[in-house]
């Protein structure tokens, strides 16, 4: 068996980043827009830029990849809603011991998680 060669190579982080990325936009914006916070629709974005990318480069041949585009799908979803996070947290940064606000208030860098 050959060792995996392009694993991380600059077009696979490029790509990551960028799929990842491009996740993080349209949840936000949509979150923005509708005014509604639902995890469901950033995982079904990452859905649709998971499967998207793979029908594009042709890779849907079996079940084993599709399989394999739902776990990129989960991973992209993870590292924009750190990535969430991380800004939400640059941005708002609070002092200790302030007390949390009643209702929803959404913004694009509200955390995804609270």
């Amino acid at each position: 068996m050959e060792p995996i060669k392009d694993l991380f190579t600059a077009t696979a982080i490029g790509t990551f980043s960028g799929a990842s990325g491009a996740v993080w936009i349209l949840s936000n914006t949509f979150r923005t827009l509708v005014g509604r916070d639902s995890k469901a629709v950033a995982f079904i974005i990452s859905l649709i830029v998971a499967f998207f990318g793979a029908f594009a480069a042709k890779a849907l041949t079996d079940p084993v990849t599709y399989f394999l585009v739902f776990l990129n799908a989960c991973l992209l979803f993870l590292t924009a809603a750190g990535l969430q996070g991380f800004a939400s947290s640059a941005v708002q940064g609070k002092p200790e011991g302030t007390p949390k606000l009643q209702g929803k208030d959404v913004r694009f860098f509200t955390p995804w998680f609270k």
